[in-house]
């Protein structure tokens, strides 16, 4: 219960600082560096392709200072690549977590390739740490024979299940610590989510479930895919629609989660995208409740956009001076103006549905 109060006071304290203006939440790309091979991701060729880059990626020093100088973030995303792959991960939390003195939620993806040594990373931030809500979500996207071809590695599913196995027993004794998988839903795979589901319950993990996330694969600046025309494919809309309502009928919502409310309303909505995807949804919070930071410190508006905004180290790890600069207004400006057009992932779709709690019910259940 007490999970779920401070779920709901965070939530409150978000769209407080939404009306205000203010920057609630950062996805940051810890690293580009990445041990898989998926389909529907490019991120692995970066340092395949240019081994060097990866000496470019901001020190730990580098990241205190950006934390330091902008301390309101509410809730922390970070992301990759692999983010278990940088070794300083924890003291990058810890960081993190000691400057921003209102961090709510903390939440990493991982691809569960390091069961071990992910468990004690996890372990780490959970004990000693004591962020108030802690979200750890291994990509799952399909059944085995689905998975392993998504993820382009042999053998990764019995990795990712044992990784979901460990910190599903973590979790039991921290009550802060909340484990979930995320479904990437692409014309790869559709149609794997049930398979995926019964397999789950055959290993008795049927309350995993509940913080199930399914996200449709988008082309993008974090997954350096733009020109991945497999991903504009819309000759799987209807079966991604099916997919998704099999979801809503297997884990129903309860009006006492906070976390359910706002996934029931995410996917309502995400139904709305895949019938009109050229129409904004809910007024984004790019640029104006969140951004994205890349390993380089390269702010963009979101993980999608490809449109740098400000760069950390030329302004002297300063976000604030980003956030006055006239490039990083007018893209404000034109989110202000428009509705955002160009996705529905849960990076930017779920602060959205926050920010605006009221306006997001009446568009999942009311509107047309």
């Amino acid at each position: 219960m007490s999970e779920k109060i401070n779920l709901l006071k965070t939530f409150v304290k978000i769209s407080l600082a939404n009306v205000k203006g203010l920057l609630f939440k950062v996805d940051f790309a810890v690293t580009y560096k990445c041990n898989h091979r998926c389909r529907m991701c490019n991120v692995w060729r970066v340092y395949l392709e240019k081994p060097e880059k990866a000496k470019d990626e901001l020190i730990i020093d580098e990241i205190k200072r950006v934390f330091q100088k902008y301390n309101r973030f509410i809730w922390v995303s970070l992301t990759g690549g692999e983010p278990f792959l940088r070794p300083d991960l924890v003291d990058i939390v810890s960081v993190i977590h000691e400057s921003c003195k209102e961090l709510s939620i903390l939440n990493i993806p991982t691809s569960g390739s390091l069961p071990s040594y992910i468990e004690r990373r996890a372990y780490e931030i959970a004990e000693d740490l004591k962020i108030p809500l802690v979200y750890l979500t291994v990509s799952l996207d399909g059944d085995e024979v689905t998975h392993n071809f998504m993820r382009g590695i042999d053998d990764v599913w019995s990795k990712a299940l044992e990784t979901i196995f460990r910190l599903h027993q973590l979790s039991l004794s921290y009550p802060n610590f909340t484990v979930g998988f995320e479904y990437t839903l692409s014309p790869f795979n559709v149609g794997s989510f049930g398979p995926l589901l019964a397999k789950l319950r055959e290993y008795g993990l049927t309350d995993l479930e509940k913080n199930a996330i399914v996200t449709l694969a988008h082309t993008g600046n974090l997954y350096h895919n733009t020109r991945m025309r497999a991903l504009n494919d819309n000759n799987y809309t209807l079966k991604a629609a099916k997919e998704i309502k099999y979801l809503m009928k297997s884990v129903r919502s309860s009006l006492s989660d906070p976390f359910s409310i706002v996934r029931c309303i995410y996917l309502e909505l995400l139904l709305r995208h895949l019938s009109r995807p050229i129409k904004g949804v809910l007024p984004c919070t790019a640029a104006s409740g969140s951004c994205f930071i890349d390993p380089y410190g390269r702010v963009y508006p979101c993980i999608i956009v490809d449109e740098i905004l400000g760069g950390l180290r030329e302004t002297d790890y300063d976000l604030n001076k980003i956030i006055k600069a006239n490039k990083f207004t007018s893209f404000r400006s034109r989110i202000k103006k428009d509705f955002c057009t160009g996705c529905w992932s849960p990076c930017e779709a779920y602060p959205s549905i926050v920010a605006h709690p009221l306006l997001s019910f009446y568009k999942a259940f009311l509107g047309v």
